[in-house]
Order: structure tokens, then sequence, then C-alpha cells
């Protein structure tokens, strides 16, 4: 089990670092075509289509940012019952307990995300500029809750795999 988990750790390495490159691709594109639209407006010229144009990089840059949180780890975090409990064995079933739910709230969120999907694909809808098809926009909305989801589950692995190490000693009264 331990040698799939590293093989299976290995392939999520380079799916994050590759998902962190093309979310750092979106972040310049958006950033050229902010400072397009500056000076586009600086110097009172027509911004036609600018806004339509970064409809599409922003949605993929804020789900391929959420992969990117969950693959870093450094999604947000509120964790105020580990800051109430001392046994660390304590804090790695609360751990272990909030993947679970998060699994199952994002198992939820894809079938509702499908069933989206399913009924933008059916309605064909366009931009009104370019005529962009939203459906690809909104692709990414499954794309980033499965990518999550992906290392939801490795998290979970991780907890499920360290849950009997003694890496920290625990302090008895």
């Amino acid at each position: 089990m331990k040698s799939l988990y590293c093989i299976i750790k290995r392939l999520s390495d380079l799916i994050g670092n590759i998902i962190q490159y093309i979310t750092i691709f979106f972040i310049v594109v958006l950033l050229i075509l902010s400072l397009a639209q500056v000076i586009l407006r600086t110097f009172n010229l027509p911004q036609l289509g600018i806004e339509e144009l970064m409809k599409m990089p922003t949605i993929w840059m804020y789900m391929l940012g959420g992969i990117c949180a969950s693959y870093t780890k450094s999604h947000i975090d509120c964790g105020i019952l580990e800051s109430m409990v001392k046994s660390n064995r304590t804090k790695k079933t609360l751990s272990i307990i909030k993947c679970i739910l998060s699994i199952i709230v994002a198992c939820f969120a894809i079938v509702w995300t499908n069933e989206y999907l399913q009924y933008c694909y059916s309605a064909n809808k366009v931009s009104v500029i370019f005529g962009f098809p939203w459906f690809y926009a909104n692709v990414a909305i499954l794309v980033g809750i499965v990518g999550m989801l992906f290392y939801m589950i490795l998290e979970l692995l991780e907890n499920i795999i360290t849950f009997n190490r003694n890496d920290v000693e625990e302090k008895m009264p």
C-alpha cells in the first residue's frame, strides 16, 4: 500500500506543479488584459471585449488556484477544534473526520456540477461579443472540484498512514 501511495504522491506532485504553472499563465494573461484595459481607459479608447476576454481566464484561475491550495495544503482552515484539543491522536482523528466530510461535500458538488454542465451544453450559450461557448468556462468548475477532491483523498490517505506514528511525543498529565 505504501509503494502505491508513493507512486500516487509522485504523480500528484507532477500534476500539482503543472497546475501551478498553468495558474501562473492565467494570472499573467489577466495582468496583461488588465494593463491593456487601463491603457485604453487612459486614452479614452474603446474597451470593447476586454472584460469578456477576462471572464474565462478568471474562472479557470480561481478553480486552478483552489487545486493549488489543496495541493500545497495552504487553503483556508479555521482550526478551532484543533486549537482546543491537546492530544495528537485526537487532532489526527479530527483531521481524518474533516477530510471525510470534505470528500462527501466534494462528491455532492461534482454531481451538481455535472448536471449544470449538461444543462450548459444543451443550452449552448455563447458570449456576446466573441461568441465563445460558456460551456468551456463552466468546465473549469468541474475540473477544479475534481482536482480538489483528488488532493483531499491524498490528504486522507496521509492522515490514515500517519495516524499511529508518534512523530511528536504526547505529554502525559
